[in-house]
C-alpha cells in the first residue's frame, strides 16, 4: 500500500514538474488580430435639429476620425434608434476651403 502511494506521489510530482517547465519552454505570446481596427474612443454631444421635436446625439470617434448622429425615432409603436452613416472626418478636413467664404 505504501509502495503504491509512493509511486502515485512520484508520478504526480513528475507531472507537476513537466507542466511548470512547459511555461518556460513555450512563452505566452500575445497576438493581435490582423485587419482589425482598434475600438474607438467616443465623444457624444447632444443637440437639436430644426424641424424635429426629437433630440439628436452626435457621436465622434476620435480614434478612427468618424462622425455620426443618432436619434430616437418617435413613430408610435415602431419607435427605434435611427443613425446616419458615418462621415470620414479626414476627408472633410482635407478639402480645400471655398473661395470667398468667411
Amino acid at each position: 500500500m505504501k509502495n503504491v502511494l509512493l509511486w502515485a506521489l512520484i508520478i504526480a510530482n513528475a507531472l507537476l514538474m513537466l507542466s511548470f517547465a512547459d511555461k518556460f519552454v513555450h512563452p505566452n505570446v500575445a497576438r493581435a488580430q490582423v485587419g482589425m481596427r482598434r475600438p474607438g474612443d467616443y465623444v457624444m454631444i447632444s443637440g437639436l435639429v430644426n424641424g424635429s421635436s426629437a433630440g439628436l446625439v452626435y457621436v465622434v470617434d476620435t480614434v478612427n476620425n468618424q462622425l455620426t448622429a443618432m436619434t430616437y425615432g418617435q413613430n408610435g409603436a415602431n419607435s427605434q434608434i435611427e443613425s446616419m452613416p458615418p462621415i470620414d472626418l479626414n476627408q472633410v478636413f482635407a478639402q480645400q476651403p471655398m473661395q470667398g467664404g468667411r
